[in-house]
């Protein structure tokens, strides 16, 4: 992590990036692929502020039973492995918006169609949090989600900020009530002769405005899996296993 005085401070960011599914993203976000065993399920716990609901884009090889529960519902279901559901579909891709009130919901792929495992790559998100512009590999052709690989050299984010303000009296935990950031990040396919990896490459801009500093940060996940760890990495830094 490295300290730097902020000089440059209307925001005009450029992007390159080539895109069939962008969009702006506003809230807290989760996006995975991963690989199910028959009758196995994957979930993931999502909170709804303001009234307003969760949009949700996957695409599974075959076809899967996508739900949406309330914490209630997903405890029973996850002691039964059945039981109602705010939301219930069986596909093999979607996108679309589920209206919801305020509260926590568990949204769940289960792999109870087929006898075979299905791999699944899914984005959800419930707003409003964080703004930005997100390509997650994933287009829609008519009413079908299919997955695309981008093939690229570089990422390259340019910003200039003549004018940058940003105030919260109740912050959440480890956020300064002046802080703001921006950030570039880019998941890396790297293939090798033992298989495939993910590598999560984020740059992050960590701005107090009441000062006008900023940290830099550079980050290398593993997002490989749930469980994955990086070895023989070289330069400045250091590597940390997260709980």
């Amino acid at each position: 992590m490295r300290r730097a005085g902020l000089v440059l401070l209307s925001i005009s960011l450029i992007l390159i990036s080539v895109s069939q599914f962008a969009l702006p993203t506003r809230g807290e976000a989760n996006w995975y692929s991963i690989t199910l065993a028959p009758r196995l399920y994957e979930y993931l716990s999502i909170n709804v502020t303001q009234g307003d609901g969760l949009y949700v884009v996957f695409y599974s090889s075959s076809p899967v039973t996508f739900m949406i529960m309330t914490p209630y519902q997903f405890s029973y279901f996850n002691e039964t492995g059945a039981g109602p559901a705010v939301y219930s579909v069986v596909a093999s891709s979607y996108n679309g918006f589920i209206s919801l009130p305020n509260g926590r919901y568990y949204v769940v792929f289960f792999n109870n169609v087929t006898d075979s495992n299905v791999t699944i790559n899914y984005y959800v998100i419930a707003r409003p949090v964080a703004t930005g512009i997100a390509d997650y590999g994933l287009m829609v052709e008519g009413n079908t989600v299919q997955p695309y690989v981008e093939k690229a050299k570089a990422v390259i984010g340019v910003v200039k900020i003549n004018e940058l303000a940003a105030f919260n009296s109740t912050p959440p935990a480890g956020v300064d009530k002046y802080g703001a950031s921006i950030q570039l990040n880019v998941v890396l396919q790297v293939n090798t002769v033992t298989g495939s990896q993910q590598l999560w490459l984020q740059n992050v801009i960590d701005i107090y405005t009441n000062n006008y500093t900023a940290y830099i940060e550079d980050n290398v996940w593993n997002d490989t899996s749930s469980i994955s760890l990086l070895h023989n990495v070289t330069g400045n830094g250091e590597i940390k296993l997260l709980p």
